[in-house]
């Protein structure tokens, strides 16, 4: 009688455990994660337009690509392309924002 019980929960054990891959619980419950990484790589783009007009404008809006790319992450659990597209546009954009205001300090 306690075998047949073991092998009916077994049974039932069984049947209902779905198999464990990370797609399907990476966007359980998650659905604004990719409107984070999204926002990442648009703030990238602002902040690389921005650094040739107003530089300390482009290191503000890099800085902030580079929060909302690391919550993005944090929430999907991996990097996809545009957190990680606008992380490395934010860093690129940041250090160019830097470079032009140097380099007009030098000058002026």
């Amino acid at each position: 009688m306690q075998n047949e019980y073991n092998e009916k929960t077994e049974k039932v054990e069984a049947e209902n455990e779905q198999p464990d891959y990370a797609y399907m619980n990476v966007m359980r419950g998650k659905e604004n994660s990719r409107s984070l990484s999204v926002a990442s790589l648009l703030l990238a783009v602002a902040s690389l337009i921005c650094s040739f007009l107003l530089p300390i404008l482009g290191v503000i809006t890099g800085g902030g690509a580079i929060v909302t790319g690391a919550i993005s992450r944090k929430n999907i659990g991996y990097f996809d392309r545009p957190t990680l597209f606008g992380i490395f546009g934010a860093i690129f954009s940041i250090l160019f924002s830097l470079t032009v205001i140097i380099i007009k300090r030098i000058l002026t």
